[in-house]
Parts: C-alpha cells; structure tokens; sequence
C-alpha cells in the first residue's frame, strides 16, 4: 500500500508511510510552524506539513498547539489541507444503530 499527495512544489509523491490522518477524517494534530499562510500541521509523514489557513476566526495558532481538523483536497491547489472548522464537516442527522 501507498499514500499519494501533491508536496509544497505540486510534485506527486508516494510513501509508504501512514499519515495521522487522510481525506475526509479528523484528527488532533500538532503545529510545526506557522506563517503568513497558516499553520503547518504535523501529519506524520515524512516530516512533511499539512497546511491549515485558519484555526478559529478569533485565535492565532500556536506553535506545538494541538488542533482538531478535518482533512480534505484543496479544490484551487489539489493538494490535502486542513480545516478547524470541524462544524461544517459534521453532520446533523442521527446515525442508523443495528439493533
């Protein structure tokens, strides 16, 4: 098995590695490093960072924080970033239990 995604440089990569999370999960992840564009989020592979633009409308993130966030494909850039607002991410019906 193999994990494919778009690096910083739009170049597809393949690892071997498992990631902390993947499209369409969440997950609690810690900042790496934070600049102009957001925070850089630690998702275990390859010491490589998953970009998160914003944390909450009223709070900064900070470095070694740890967020949840949603993983999902940028639609401009193609490549997997996180969002905080997990909100939007969850739904509102109830789930069907077997009995």
């Amino acid at each position: 098995n193999v994990f494919l995604y778009l690096d910083m440089d739009e170049r597809l990569i393949a690892t071997t590695l498992t990631p902390l999370v993947q499209v369409g999960q969440f997950a609690c992840l810690e900042v790496s490093w934070v600049n102009q564009y957001g925070a850089f989020l630690n998702w275990g592979i390859d010491e490589k960072t998953c970009l998160c633009r914003s944390v909450t409308e009223d709070e900064k993130c900070r470095l070694d924080g740890k967020y949840v966030v949603h993983a999902h494909v940028d639609e401009e850039s193609y490549r997997i970033v996180a969002s905080a607002k997990v909100e939007r991410y969850l739904s509102k019906e109830k789930p069907e239990y077997a009995p």
